[in-house]
């Protein structure tokens, strides 16, 4: 991921308990481009992370990835990484 930076981040609840988050999407596109055909990471946490942690997130920055998202979601643990476009 050093070569190629996320522009934003997204929570995913996979449908279920809207108060945790299972997964995030990561898109390689800023939010002034269209997302259609966007190449996403989605990453399934091992830990599900609860969803007012997320929330914080998205609002402060307005769901781009900065420093502080970095910080934030390499101390957990991934469980497995779909990329699809």
């Amino acid at each position: 991921m050093t070569q190629i930076q996320p522009k934003t981040i997204w929570s995913y609840s996979g449908g279920r308990v809207k108060t945790k988050t299972i997964g995030s999407r990561l898109k390689f596109s800023t939010m002034d481009l269209s997302f259609n055909n966007v190449i996403t990471l989605l990453v399934y946490w091992q830990d599900p992370i609860p969803r007012d942690q997320t929330k914080y997130y998205e609002q402060k920055n307005s769901f781009y990835f900065t420093s502080e998202e970095k910080n934030f979601y390499g101390s957990k643990i991934v469980k497995d990484v779909i990329v699809y476009r």
